[in-house]
């Protein structure tokens, strides 16, 4: 225990969640563990490079059931900011199929690109029908955004 009128004890940033910013409850595991998602593929056991481990360990955050609220909104929030390649996300949300509700999130997001993304993901054919006729009917309007990659630009003539 701390005397009194002492200085609040800091506590060193490795004993933080990386997602939520709280006291893990055991940080030498967590930390070992979040080393070994990165480092290792869970079906293959073949070493991966850092980036390719992220889009599994942030399904596993956004679908844990110990998860808090702001962790999952956080995790939301990266995985909205990310530019992941449409493959990955299809291998990701086939892996874990309860990702809709985070896909959801996804869509009340900013970012056009993942909002894009998400909607081909979630929707059967005849919406995705629709939601090209409704882009195409008003291309004119976001055709010059600076967010949209030169790739979905080319999928609808203007």
């Amino acid at each position: 225990m701390a005397a009194p009128g002492a200085p609040p004890a800091e506590v060193p940033s490795y004993f933080l969640c990386p997602i939520s910013l709280q006291l893990m409850r055991d940080p030498v595991g967590a930390l070992r563990k979040l080393g070994e998602l990165v480092a290792e593929c869970e079906d293959t056991r073949a070493m991966l490079e850092s980036q390719d481990g992220v889009f599994d360990a942030l399904s596993r955050v956004l679908t844990g059931a110990s998860a808090c609220s702001t962790a999952r909104e956080e995790a939301v929030g990266v995985l909205a900011s990310l530019r992941i390649p449409e493959q990955e996300l299809v291998r990701v949300v086939s892996r874990h199929g309860n990702l809709a509700e985070s896909l959801t999130a996804v869509l009340r997001s900013s970012n056009l690109q993942s909002r894009a993304q998400a909607v081909r993901l979630l929707c059967g054919v005849k919406t995705k029908e629709k939601a090209h006729e409704v882009l195409k009917l008003h291309s004119r309007i976001w055709r010059s955004s600076p967010c949209l990659s030169p790739k979905f630009l080319a999928l609808y003539p203007s």
